[in-house]
């Protein structure tokens, strides 16, 4: 009986309670997609970084550097995801000053993905910013590209 009592106390003061029924408490439609266009570089000894052609691939943002690893090892390099390093470069023609990620520094070249556990989202990938493949093991040599 109380609740009632407070209820149409409420309508009296508010007015109609329709509108607030339906609340969605999940996150609001934001501005950033959820995934993004990378092109992927493989460099090597032999050729200068970054003249060969890239490959472009989508990934999700909330994927992480193994993930990553992984995917690029079954798809395109054919080699376990320990034979190789990954590294991060945004885009050249992107402006660095509203980079989120601050720890990285384009001076010093590209970003070293050394944490497994880190999303593509914390290193503030956009559209066509690049991902180098550096081998680790000199024995491995990568098969045909597709």
């Amino acid at each position: 009986m109380f609740i009632v009592c407070r209820y149409y106390e409420l309508v009296s003061k508010v007015g109609e309670l329709e509108p607030f029924r339906d609340i969605s408490l999940g996150p609001g439609p934001t501005n950033c997609t959820s995934t993004v266009l990378l092109n992927v570089y493989f460099d090597n000894d032999d050729q200068e970084s970054g003249s060969a052609a890239p490959w472009s691939y989508r990934f999700g943002l909330d994927a992480t550097t193994s993930d990553v690893k992984r995917l690029l090892s079954r798809k395109f390099i054919h080699l376990p995801p320990t034979a190789f390093t990954l590294h991060f470069n945004p885009n050249p023609k992107r402006n660095l000053n509203a980079n989120p990620n601050p720890s990285f520094n384009p001076s010093f070249g590209p970003d070293h993905m050394k944490y497994p556990r880190q999303t593509l989202r914390k290193y503030g990938a956009k559209d066509r910013d690049e991902i180098h493949i550096r081998l680790t093991l000199s024995n491995h040599t990568p098969s045909n590209r597709v």
